[in-house]
């Protein structure tokens, strides 16, 4: 089975960790030397994360040139395309460049502030996707969880899972401080949160592949969840009359059977409230929007 790694920069919290271990078996936060993994170098935090690493469901990566550098074509595609979306910013920032600080107006200080925010971003994208393409293999599935500001993205297309992904954290709820990471964890081993979040998954990779802008993803993924909320609101519905008709016939007929030691029909009662979480389940499998219901059944949790 394929590991989903998050490549995140530095400078994390903990609720934002929580969101992204919803989505991938294995977060790593790739930091430079000096700077901590997480935001504000906070004790609490960094304990959850060192428990994270003890887990193996978190590392930390010091990047250097040496240690990702790859002489092969894809490594050279990736780093121009990363180089190229610096100099895209830094045709920019010649407009105020040569004016003495003093002299700057309001507006060209925001631009700058903005200028200089969006380098940063380019730079833990490029360092976070080298890092993913470093150790991307078939067992593998290594995805940069940066998300780069409009301003870049519109004028170099990001390919690959990187977009999509984005926009499947944003529709994921972030659990709060008092959702343990235990109590996430027992969320996804469950096997039909495992199962959901495998259909999620490739829908993601068969979204990658048509390059679908962010914004009109983002739509068809909200269009898909609450289709699928909605299905379920009327199999519930549709279901509940019989289920109250049920409750108030089987209970006297329990008690009866109790009284009487006719177990059998007492088991033909149990297995009947069985028969209604299938049929459940079987509602969630014709689910128009059954691809995306990890995004529904988190929400539900955590939210």
């Amino acid at each position: 089975m394929t590991k989903w790694v998050g490549i995140l920069g530095g400078d994390q919290t903990v609720p934002r960790i929580k969101r992204h271990l919803l989505m991938f078996d294995q977060v790593a936060v790739v930091t430079h030397e000096g700077f901590p993994p997480m935001a504000g170098n906070h004790v609490e935090a960094q304990r959850h994360f060192d428990w994270l690493v003890e887990q193996g469901l978190a590392s930390e990566e010091r990047i250097t040139a040496d240690r990702i550098w790859r002489d092969d074509p894809d490594f050279i595609a990736l780093l121009d395309a990363e180089m190229g979306r610096f100099d895209h910013l830094r045709q920019k920032l010649p407009k105020v460049h040569d004016v003495a600080v003093e002299r700057l107006t309001n507006e060209q200080l925001r631009e700058s502030a903005n200028i200089l925010k969006d380098i940063v971003a380019v730079h833990q994208s490029m360092l976070t996707r080298l890092f993913a393409l470093h150790i991307a293999s078939n067992e593998i599935e290594a995805v940069s969880c940066i998300d780069l500001p409009r301003s870049v993205t519109q004028a170099t297309e990001v390919p690959g899972l990187s977009p999509v992904i984005h926009v499947v954290l944003e529709a994921l709820p972030i659990p709060d401080e008092s959702i343990s990471f235990e109590r996430l964890l027992d969320f996804k081993t469950d096997t039909e949160a495992s199962h959901s979040l495998g259909a999620l998954r490739l829908w993601m990779r068969d979204m990658a592949r048509g390059q679908i802008p962010a914004a009109e993803l983002a739509e068809r993924l909200e269009w898909l969840v609450n289709e699928h909320e909605r299905h379920l609101t009327r199999h519930k519905l549709k279901s509940n009359r019989t289920a109250v008709e049920s409750v108030i016939t089987t209970t006297l007929e329990a008690a009866e059977d109790l009284v009487r030691f006719k177990w059998g029909h007492l088991a033909k009662t149990i297995f009947s409230v069985r028969s209604g979480r299938i049929a459940l389940l079987e509602a969630e499998a014709n689910s128009p929007g059954r691809n995306v219901s990890f995004i529904a059944s988190a929400r539900r949790e955590f939210a």
